[in-house]
């Protein structure tokens, strides 16, 4: 008797588990991915008067919260060619970013904010600075094909202001 019941006892989970485990799985969020090319131009006095434009590239991962709310966190890279009025090569920035995605209108139209670290450095010279970033920003949908319209930018500490520019930005996105 003791060894029927033993044998149930440690059966009866091997069937259960997995069949809740698979439940589980349907229910998870979908996973979304976004490879974004960077077109941008420095709005900020002092960013403008020492570079003419800038381009990059950033990806991300987005995380289903609801229906239209998504979870995202994103890489980046982008170089700021210097004007002829400035002395260095010009300066990298690499953001890193969480972020949250609404989407509106049958899932075409999405506005998007993000915070967290730039890290910049000056092409020419050892180093880099790590400051606040953040960008907010609407964006098109047109199947997996996307543009957006971002105000982006960093604080700097010398002097005191934030860095800011517009960006353009295309690319795909689709989802695991």
């Amino acid at each position: 008797m003791h060894k029927y019941f033993a044998k149930r006892f440690l059966l009866l989970p091997l069937f259960v588990i997995p069949t809740l485990f698979n439940c589980g799985l349907k229910a998870q969020p979908k996973i979304n991915v976004y490879v974004h090319l960077i077109g941008l131009n420095p709005l900020e006095s002092n960013l403008r008067w020492g570079y003419k434009y800038g381009a990059g590239g950033e990806g991300s991962l987005g995380l289903n919260l609801r229906k239209n709310t998504i979870l995202t966190g994103t890489l980046g890279y982008t170089l700021f060619k210097h004007s002829d009025n400035y002395l260095h090569d010009g300066i990298t920035y690499v953001p890193v970013k969480i972020g949250v995605r609404q989407y509106f209108f049958a899932k075409k139209l999405f506005a998007h904010v993000d915070a967290g670290l730039g890290i910049v450095s000056l092409v020419d010279l050892p180093g880099n600075k790590t400051h606040f970033s953040g960008d907010v920003g609407l964006g098109v949908k047109f199947s997996h094909v996307e543009i957006l319209m971002d105000y982006d930018g960093s604080t700097e500490s010398s002097p005191n202001r934030y860095a800011s520019w517009v960006a353009i930005k295309a690319g795909f996105s689709f989802g695991l």
